[in-house]
């Protein structure tokens, strides 16, 4: 039996083009927020990805002193949580988003709330098929 050449070059270039669009949104130069209050960034072991292999994206909040972001399990109904949206990748399929804990904090205009400051670590669990 001969393979067929141009399906396994089409499916190698495929899963090339997803994996290469995972790293450019993970290495694109860091998203900065309003008036630099909190820096968005990635991580990611690029050696560490196998085809069929579970991975792990990182997406690193740096909230600035004196700042916070409500955590993605607020207290308040009327609180926006944080959430990370992912768009769809050809070739990668995501795993359920995994959030930090908040921390109650009292503030006193705002009252008790569950927050992130300073560093929050958001993964990503991911495979690439």
């Amino acid at each position: 039996m001969v393979k067929n050449p141009t399906l396994n070059g089409y499916t190698w270039l495929m899963r090339t083009i997803a994996l290469s669009m995972l790293l450019w949104l993970v290495f694109m130069p860091s998203a900065a927020l309003a008036d630099s209050r909190a820096t968005v960034t990635g991580a990611l072991d690029v050696s560490a990805i196998q085809l069929d292999s579970p991975g792990r994206l990182a997406v690193v909040l740096d909230i600035a002193p004196g700042f916070h972001a409500q955590s993605n399990t607020p207290l308040d109904e009327y609180a926006i949580k944080c959430e990370l949206t992912l768009n769809a990748v050809p070739g990668i399929e995501f795993g359920q988003i995994i959030y930090p804990a908040g921390r109650i904090e009292d503030y006193p205009q705002l009252g008790k709330l569950s927050v992130y400051t300073g560093r929050a670590i958001i993964l990503v669990p991911f495979t690439a098929t």
